[in-house]
């Protein structure tokens, strides 16, 4: 635990036990951007409660200037799910100076249509699983399909973990963006449904499978 808060220490984030808060520089997802899409550049800025994102995105031919706001919500705890939704509003799209191609000139002559900014990511293929849903203003995140969590025990702790420990909501100001946690986000109800349905069915289906396994 101490090694993962030096960690996290060194990327400047910082963890406020007492308010149940992490509180995260936006400098810091700008650079994990920059890593994640090298060949892309993005700046954030806080809008609160909201972030403005500006990118600079390579494309054949032209260079896509973009820029909108994101209203991102809370983790949403289903029996299955766990779903974060982001808004996005004011979109901006534009093109570089001397790009060329179709794509650019559909953007010059606004042929993009962007009153329905979240369908244009829905219309892209090869979409990462997490997205489930991209439709008006809306997309929809679900972190239960990560393909780290198809291993059954890493996706009981995580199921089991977020019941218990999950996010109500997510601001940015100040140049941070303040991650506020709380304790059973679908009440004790939804932990003790997350317990039976993630760790004590799994354990008499493996009880039960082990005498089985041992009459072959």
């Amino acid at each position: 635990m101490r090694n993962i808060l030096a960690m996290l220490k060194a990327f400047g984030i910082e963890v406020q036990w007492l308010r149940a808060r992490v509180r995260i520089p936006l400098a810091t997802l700008e650079q994990w951007l920059a890593g994640r899409f090298p060949r892309a550049a993005f700046a954030l800025t806080a809008q609160t409660p909201g972030i403005h994102i500006r990118g600079r995105i390579p494309a054949v031919g032209a260079r896509i200037l973009c820029a909108a706001r994101l209203d991102i919500g809370g983790l949403t705890v289903g029996a299955d799910a766990r779903t974060l939704e982001i808004r996005i509003g004011a979109p901006e799209l534009d093109v570089g100076e001397g790009s060329v191609g179709p794509l650019a000139e559909a953007i010059r002559k606004g042929r993009i249509d962007l009153a329905r900014p979240a369908d244009l990511v829905g219309n892209q293929l090869g979409l990462p699983p997490l997205v489930t849903r991209a439709s008006g203003d809306t997309v929809t995140l679900d972190f239960a399909r990560l393909p780290a969590l198809r291993e059954g025990r890493a996706r009981r702790r995580f199921m089991l973990g977020s019941a218990l420990l999950g996010i109500s909501r997510i601001e940015a100001a100040d140049g941070i963006l303040v991650v506020q946690l709380r304790l059973f986000p679908a009440g004790l109800g939804g932990f003790l449904k997350a317990v039976v349905r993630h760790a004590l069915i799994p354990a008499l289906d493996r009880m039960s499978a082990a005498p089985a396994e041992a009459r072959a």
